[in-house]
């Protein structure tokens, strides 16, 4: 892992070298900046919510400087699915959650989670118990990364979809 100092806080993290588009040259980090902020919550997530993703945004794509910040940016954003999560189960059921697995079951057992569904936010929130709870510094790879930056946004927008009127 990069020990960050005042001679290399600049410079790309060699973690990313072999990266296949990112030679961190102009056009690469203006490629990379683009990619990470085409993915968008929808306008019917709470704003608090949209806030906090595009923080983990921005330290996602500062992670070019020193890896970890990508594990950083994508434990945040399973943080942001529980949170969206208990939120949107609040307003259907008009009582707290327990905790996440709860607010899982229950959204599901409303009809505002697909069952089919069920794995995948069992994944997502085995991660945020992992982030949550470390026993060690983790650093996901560039494919974890693709999955965790595509899959949770997705998953947060199913909870909230434009256009519906939400009860």
């Amino acid at each position: 892992m990069k020990r960050v100092d005042t001679n290399n806080w600049l410079k790309p993290d060699v973690a990313w070298s072999g990266t296949i588009g990112m030679d961190f040259s102009g056009d690469s980090n203006r490629e990379w900046i683009e990619m990470v902020y085409s993915v968008r919550l929808n306008a019917a997530v709470p704003e608090n919510i949209r806030e906090l993703f595009e923080a983990a945004q921005g330290a996602l794509i500062y992670s070019i400087f020193f890896h970890p910040l990508m594990t950083l940016a994508l434990d945040q954003m399973t943080r942001l699915a529980e949170r969206a999560a208990t939120i949107r189960y609040e307003m259907a059921i008009g009582k707290k959650a327990k905790n996440f697995a709860v607010a899982i079951d229950g959204l599901i057992e409303e009809g505002l989670i697909a069952a089919q569904l069920k794995p995948r936010w069992a994944a997502v929130r085995q991660l945020r118990n992992d982030a949550s709870h470390p026993s060690q510094q983790w650093l996901y790879s560039v494919g974890m990364m693709s999955a965790i930056v595509e899959g949770v946004p997705a998953l947060i927008n199913g909870l909230f979809p434009d256009g519906d009127r939400l009860r």
